[in-house]
């Protein structure tokens, strides 16, 4: 919105609209997503209910990568 983008309107932003936009399939997209949460974000969420002193940094230790993948691929630029 801040940008001048209408909240309603269609936008391919998304990460996986940008996979989509670099070739990949939807099969080889949400393989990467599933692998993206079940060895990275499940042990990581495990984590947190085992260690629930260490919940804050294990937040933010799961958000480095993906935050890093979003960057790398310029997902939410048009």
């Amino acid at each position: 919105v801040s940008q001048g983008h209408k909240p309603f309107t269609p936008h391919q932003q998304f990460g996986f609209h940008k996979l989509f936009k670099m070739g990949w399939s939807h099969a080889q997209a949400a393989r990467l997503y599933l692998a993206i949460i079940t060895l990275w974000l499940a042990p990581l969420a495990y984590a947190s209910i085992a260690f629930p002193q260490w919940d804050f940094a294990i937040l933010v230790l799961s958000y480095i990568p993906l935050l890093g993948f979003e960057v790398y691929i310029k997902a939410g630029s048009g």
